[in-house]
């Protein structure tokens, strides 16, 4: 990847937390693979698909976090590991879960799969005191905004059966590598054929490995579940675009294929070696065919002091470039294109009289959204160019 992306793709923080995942992966293998299939098993977690080596050198926020925590407590509660460390488990949940709700997607496989001893009261008080310590800053906030994090919620584009579809048809293409992020397009005509093979085989190796391990890969399966049925609940649960909601699975799909193909048989060994082939071509090839894909702008710090000093507080910009402009300049008021977080923002946006209206023209898509917008005859005070960035002026009350 930064082969092919250059030295600017690479950020340091990013890849020590996907160097701590591949650890944890290894780890919790060890538990009930050989020592060759769990540096496999998290060898892979590492290099495929191709919106994991997307997201495994970026940025994301919470998306890494929230996997390391993850598996920090599946590690941590695995059925054949003793552990008496009650509290500490509480303090990882609670950071988990001011990092990010997803951590539910781990989180519940986890304690289920531990047993009685977290239905133990003397624990249990352990568990709850470390989460309130660890989920501290979510409480506080929550308290003094009134649970805003629960009440603004982005609205749900479908009902729960759409969803389920939209991660069938989309979604779990992309965690195996055989759709691109970012335009969810097939690597290959034939790949939804292809698609509806390998499903079937997974499936299939994922009722194998239940059967052969049982509670050993009990966690790392049942995220699979929790993550279909949570994903279709969730406001967000339409959405596939970057892919990058499905990187909760990426670590369970290789230690899925790993474990079924751990049998030191003629056909085992084949078959793992044709699995393993497979999906590092796909990633390969993936990552190669989206190099010249950029999800985040540049000279966002620049851009937001730019607006700030020409007082055009009021922004109406990509989702991707919006929210960051704020958070280099708080006293600019934004409004995204698509998926509002701030429906009071936006009204703020709406109801001013003149707005700027920014697009940053490093990505395809940003530059044809500027063309329909200039083609459109909007009523234009001004338009300038800085840099990659276009500023237009629009006046909202002729």
């Amino acid at each position: 990847a930064i082969a092919i992306f250059g030295s600017s793709a690479l950020a340091i923080l990013p890849l020590i937390e996907s160097i701590v995942l591949t650890g944890l992966v290894f780890a919790y293998c060890r538990y009930f693979l050989s020592q060759r299939d769990a540096l496999l098993a998290a060898s892979l977690a590492w290099a495929a698909p191709t919106l994991w080596q997307w997201f495994s050198l970026r940025p994301m926020l919470f998306y890494q976090p929230t996997l390391i925590l993850g598996f920090a407590l599946l590690l941590l509660l695995h059925p054949r590991r003793s552990t008496d460390r009650w509290f500490i488990i509480g303090i990882i949940s609670g950071i988990g879960w001011w990092t990010s709700p997803q951590i539910l997607f781990f989180a519940i496989p986890a304690f289920a799969t531990c047993g009685l001893p977290c239905a133990k009261l003397r624990n249990l008080v352990r568990i709850t005191t470390g989460f309130c310590i660890g989920a501290a800053p979510w409480i506080a906030t929550n308290i003094a905004t009134k649970l805003a994090s629960i009440r603004s919620q982005p609205p749900r584009s479908g009902s729960f059966v759409d969803y389920l579809s939209t991660q069938l048809s989309t979604g779990w293409p992309m965690a195996f590598g055989l759709r691109l992020p970012f335009d969810e397009m097939w690597m290959f005509d034939s790949a939804p054929l292809l698609f509806m093979v390998i499903a079937t085989l997974f499936l299939t190796a994922a009722l194998l490995v239940y059967r052969t391990h049982r509670r050993a890969i009990a966690g790392a399966l049942g995220v699979i579940p929790v993550f279909i049925l949570l994903q279709a609940l969730a406001p967000t649960g339409s959405h596939v675009g970057t892919g990058r909601y499905y990187i909760f699975i990426v670590p369970s799909i290789a230690i899925v294929v790993v474990a079924a193909s751990s049998a030191r048989t003629r056909l085992g060994m084949v078959s793992r070696g044709a699995i393993v082939v497979m999906m590092l071509t796909l990633s390969v090839a993936g990552t190669w065919l989206s190099r010249d894909r950029r999800m985040e702008p540049t000279g966002v710090q620049a851009m937001a002091a730019e607006l700030v000093n020409r007082e055009l507080l009021h922004v109406r910009a990509d989702y991707w470039s919006a929210y960051v402009l704020a958070w280099y300049e708080p006293d600019l008021v934004v409004a995204p294109n698509h998926t509002d977080r701030r429906p009071s923002w936006t009204a703020a946006v709406d109801g001013a009289s003149e707005v700027a209206e920014v697009f940053w023209l490093g990505v395809d898509y940003e530059q044809q959204r500027f063309d329909e917008f200039m083609a459109g005859s909007p009523l234009v005070v001004s338009s300038e160019m800085v840099d990659d960035w276009a500023i237009v002026v629009v006046n909202q009350r002729p």
